[in-house]
This record gives C-alpha cells, structure tokens and sequence, in this order.
C-alpha cells in the first residue's frame, strides 16, 4: 500500500476546514439530534431510545440517523456535538479517501507506479 500523496492530504485538510467553517449540508438537524443523543446518555444514564424532546416524540433506537447506539459518539461525547459531528465527517473522508485509493490500485495498478 502506497503513502497518501500530497494530493490526498490537502484533499481531507480543505474538505475538513471548509465543512468546520459552514453551516451547509443540514447541520442543524444533525446537532440537534446528536445534542438529544448526548443528554440522553448523559441524564438518563443509558443509550437513549425515545426523544420527547424532537419532532413531540421520536424513537432514537429505530432512526438509522441516530448516532446515539453507535461507536462513534463517543467523538460527540468527548469533544462536543459540534466538533464530534465534524470529526465523524472527517472519520467519513479519510475513509473513503483511503477506500478509493485502494480501488484505484486493485483496478488500475499502472496509476501507483
């Protein structure tokens, strides 16, 4: 496996600090509910399987965009929603960066020569 290339690092560092500094790309909805995850964990004690606090009710367990079951809330829990959320984007990148890289060189060897 080849070392990321100038390239792919200065692709994550751009993409990381324009997503840091905007408010595009429905970050309300996702800090509001990672926020209600987190006091969910945080008061009750446990992984939180019902919001009265969204929408008048809403079951945190069974929305595949509740971050609040998954491994990676632990970032939101130790850094904040609002850089946890970034961080989890950035977890995204790297790996799919990582991803099409390796998809690259099983398809196209020639290209990381």
């Amino acid at each position: 496996m080849r070392r990321p290339s100038a390239l792919d690092i200065s692709w994550v560092l751009v993409s990381f600090l324009f997503i840091s500094v905007s408010n595009l790309f429905d970050w309300d909805f996702f800090l509001a509910t990672m926020e209600i995850d987190l006091r969910g964990w945080f008061e009750r004690g446990g992984p939180p399987h019902w919001s009265y606090q969204f929408c008048a009710g809403s079951p945190r367990a069974a929305d595949p965009q509740s971050f609040g079951h998954s491994p990676l809330f632990l970032l939101a829990a130790v850094f904040g929603v609002f850089w946890g959320a970034r961080l989890i984007w950035l977890l995204g990148l790297i790996a799919a960066t990582l991803g099409w890289d390796r998809l690259l060189q099983i398809f196209y060897p020639q290209l990381s020569e």
